[in-house]
């Protein structure tokens, strides 16, 4: 299994404008721990459940008027879709980070995967035998 196979594409979108209290809504409708944050087509930052209830609880900011834009990580950790899953198992890990977005060079918003999804399709990878040549050479790995 691919990066790309086992990343999530269906994760709503963030806006620096957006109060907190709607991208709390989102993030519980979409069972995700963090969204990016997209403006004018390309990530401009990331927010994660934590850094809601930070803002929220120990910034003592009203969740009703405070925006993303006041709480989000603005230099997320991203990876290309061309990446290994081990690749992004190293970065996770490296980082000490539950998710990482998947970005295109130039930082339009691919995806999102996180640790239980690497380690669900390493494993599955790993039941499937090796990886065949033509996904190395896709990803330029030769």
């Amino acid at each position: 299994m691919t990066l790309v196979q086992a990343m999530r594409t269906d994760l709503p979108i963030l806006r620096p404008d957006t109060s907190l209290d709607e991208a709390a809504l989102r993030m519980d409708h979409a069972r995700a721990a963090l969204l990016a944050v997209v403006e004018d087509g390309r990530v401009a930052g990331s927010l994660s459940a934590l850094d809601l209830l930070q803002r929220v609880l120990t910034g003592g900011q009203n969740a009703g008027v405070a925006t993303v834009g006041d709480a989000m990580v603005r230099n997320p950790l991203c990876c290309e879709p061309e990446s290994s899953l081990e690749q992004v198992r190293a970065l996770l890990r490296t980082h000490r980070q539950p998710s990482v977005l998947v970005t295109e060079p130039d930082g339009q918003l691919v995806g999102l995967i996180d640790v239980f999804d690497v380690l669900g399709a390493l494993d599955a990878a790993s039941a499937a035998g090796p990886e065949p040549d033509y996904v190395k050479q896709v990803r330029g790995d030769d």
